[in-house]
């Protein structure tokens, strides 16, 4: 038997057998980088997709905030408020659709995009709940989260304080209700005569901000005052030209007759005007003159409308106004304004009501009125003249005195602003924020005063409730919208 000694074939045999095991090695080892690669990148896909998806819900909600700050400055009710929101809502996402936003980076080469909506839920009360839901999308994996909150219908009409300033004020006896407080920075700004009763007192340095009497002691804490700001309403300017004069009218006597009406001048100084309708069927009128003594009475129908006068001059001895029918009135007075004796001006029928219904009876008369003054003549209201009204004043210094009493708000970007006697300035909120208000001889004022600087004597009684609601302040609000009296709640963002 013959022994096969030749070995040369086995080399080969064990060459290919070593190269198809290192190609079987390589191409597990290649599926294996490979499906790990694209599970990385599913995984990186999925965890950047919430990431845009997070994205989306803060972008989507700070552009609702934005636009929550102009509803809610241009809203005067929760219906008002509530129904922008819905149209806001309605336009911005399509009747229900998802709006898309695809202004992040780019990623992984690929674009990211979010598809974003805020859906509207229940509304209990002044209370409605919404939902924001977001898609985010890259790189093949898609993420979903959601983020829920209720919004609430509030009025940023009410101050922090009773007295604010950003000049100091001068305070020589009297009561103040209510916190007081200064951003002024003197070393005196508050400074204390006589014995007043005060409550917290606010000042930017608790140690240097107030001078008092040795042994004063009847005011509450003294504290550091933190930020504070409010906005002044712009005052309008005047159309040009004006609107026509309201038609002449005569009173026919056939011994005596009246022009009650004429060349824009309205008469209300003779008895046979007493009672007289102004009817105001347009929407503006132009009068040259109103002028209205010995306790005789004119009425404004407003003919169920809004409706605007502009009255050059307008002078009230005595008598009275009413405005009568549905709808509001807006008063322009350019040149002069002078008010006394027992004039009464919008005053609401408050007989046989009790206190809850006398006040809405006057805050509605209140929101019915708005008048604004661009004369440079001082503005007096005094002796028994009650005015239900809001009041803009563009320069003229304001006298309150001698048991006047302006029951609405009042605005003033003049310098001097006196109340004394036993003037009543109620329901509404003095902002004044150039002038220096004088109190004296008693006046009781239960608005908040905002103003450059202050001084009180006498035995003025300044109070204010911070849960008042004050009637609609037609000039704007002063107070900035706060976002956080509007939230009722927010949840996380989380996913769905």
């Amino acid at each position: 038997m013959k022994i096969l000694k030749n070995e040369k074939g086995y080399a080969l045999i064990f060459a290919i057998l070593m190269l198809a095991l290192f190609s079987i090695l390589s191409v597990g080892i290649m599926t294996t980088v490979s499906a790990n690669s694209r599970i990385g990148r599913n995984e990186r896909g999925l965890q950047s997709a919430y990431y845009i998806s997070e994205a989306g819900i803060k972008t989507a909600n700070n552009e609702f905030m934005d636009e929550l700050v102009t509803i809610h400055e241009s809203s005067n009710s929760a219906d008002e408020f509530f129904a922008a929101i819905s149209n806001y809502i309605s336009t911005t996402y399509s009747g229900g659709n998802f709006k898309t936003i695809n202004t992040f980076e780019d990623a992984y080469l690929s674009t990211p995009v979010a598809e974003v909506i805020i859906k509207e839920g229940i509304r209990a009360g002044d209370i409605t709940e919404y939902e924001i839901t977001s898609r985010g999308i890259l790189d093949g994996g898609t993420r979903i989260t959601s983020m829920k909150f209720s919004l609430k219908w509030a009025i940023m009409a009410n101050p922090e304080f009773t007295v604010f300033t950003t000049d100091g004020m001068n305070i020589n006896n009297g009561t103040i209700n209510g916190p007081v407080g200064t951003i002024a920075t003197a070393s005196d700004a508050i400074k204390i005569g006589g014995w007043p009763t005060l409550n917290d007192v606010y000042v930017p340095d608790v140690s240097t901000g107030i001078t008092k009497p040795e042994h004063y002691a009847n005011m509450g804490e003294v504290k550091q005052i933190g930020e504070i700001s409010y906005e002044t309403p712009t005052y309008p300017t005047l159309p040009s030209p004006l609107p026509n004069f309201y038609p002449n009218t005569t009173i026919v006597d056939p011994d005596n007759p009246h022009n009650v009406v004429e060349n824009g001048k309205v008469n209300i100084t003779h008895y046979m005007a007493e009672g007289y309708t102004l009817q105001l069927n347009n929407d503006e009128y132009h009068l040259s003159e109103l002028n209205i003594n010995s306790n005789w009475t004119l009425n404004i129908d407003l003919m169920g409308g809004d409706r605007t006068l502009y009255i050059d001059k307008f002078s009230a001895n005595s008598g009275k106004i009413n405005i009568i029918g549905d709808g509001n009135l807006t008063i322009h007075i350019n040149e002069s304004m002078h008010t006394d004796g027992s004039f009464e001006f919008n005053k609401p029928n408050t007989s046989g009501l009790n206190a809850n219904e006398k006040d809405l009876a006057e805050k509605k008369a209140v929101e019915k009125l708005a008048i604004y003054y661009a004369g440079a003549p001082t503005l007096t209201l005094d002796g028994a003249n009650k005015t239900y009204a809001s009041l803009f004043v563009k320069q003229a210094d304001v006298n309150l005195i001698a048991g006047g009493g302006l029951f609405g708000h009042l605005i003033s970007l003049g310098e001097n602003i006196v109340i004394s006697g036993g003037t009543n300035l109620m329901k509404g909120i003095m902002f004044v924020p150039n002038a220096h208000v004088q109190l004296s001889e008693g006046p009781v004022v239960t608005s908040p005063i905002i103003a450059k600087n202050l001084t009180m004597s006498g035995g003025t009684n300044l109070s204010f409730d911070p849960d008042y609601e004050m009637p609609i302040n037609p000039f704007g609000s002063v107070f900035k919208t706060d976002i956080n009296k509007l939230l009722s709640s927010q949840t996380p963002i989380r996913e769905k």
